[in-house]
């Protein structure tokens, strides 16, 4: 594996005083649940998986109303893979969890849909607890390193995501 340079390297953390929910626990970690508002428009996103738990907006009489499905403890994500999730390393299918890659075949560690591997594995970004590195009223910055060899991929990746809210 080729070591990162230093601008694929996870940037020190910027996390400012906004309150953070303990969402609950993955194997011993603590989930937590940010909140980001911008006028009446609200999203909750979890640090597991960097999941988008709940965007509530006011409908045409004024009232908040859900529009997308969530839980509301963590929970119930443990059993439901890819509700609301950032998925990785890929998205979609590998058929028979495996790839060519300069000439070479790649055999990923699990198959995990009727023989072929989904969205990055049994283990795949969706199950990780991704690090918060900015977090305002508006917007939010997560990120996950996934190491050399993490369900058989190859080479380490320094994935960031960025959710925010904004005046059209």
């Amino acid at each position: 594996a080729v070591p990162p340079s230093s601008s694929m390297a996870p940037k020190k953390q910027k996390v400012n005083s906004l309150p953070r929910v303990i969402f609950g626990k993955h194997a011993g970690e603590d989930v937590e649940l940010l909140t980001l508002q911008l006028g009446r428009m609200k999203v909750l996103v979890s640090t597991f998986g960097a999941t988008v738990t709940s965007i509530t907006v006011p409908d045409c009489f004024g009232q908040a109303r859900e529009t997308v499905l969530g839980f509301d403890d963590h929970e119930p994500y443990e059993n439901c893979p890819y509700f609301g999730c950032t998925v990785g390393r890929y998205c979609n299918r590998i058929a028979k969890g495996a790839f060519t890659l300069d000439g070479q075949t790649v055999t990923l560690t699990s198959t995990n849909d009727r023989g072929n591997h989904l969205h990055g594995g049994k283990v795949g970004w969706d199950r990780k607890i991704w690090a918060v590195h900015e977090h305002t009223s508006t917007s939010c910055t997560l990120s996950h390193t996934s190491p050399d060899g993490d369900e058989g991929y190859p080479g380490e990746v320094h994935a960031h995501v960025t959710m925010s809210l904004e005046w059209p």
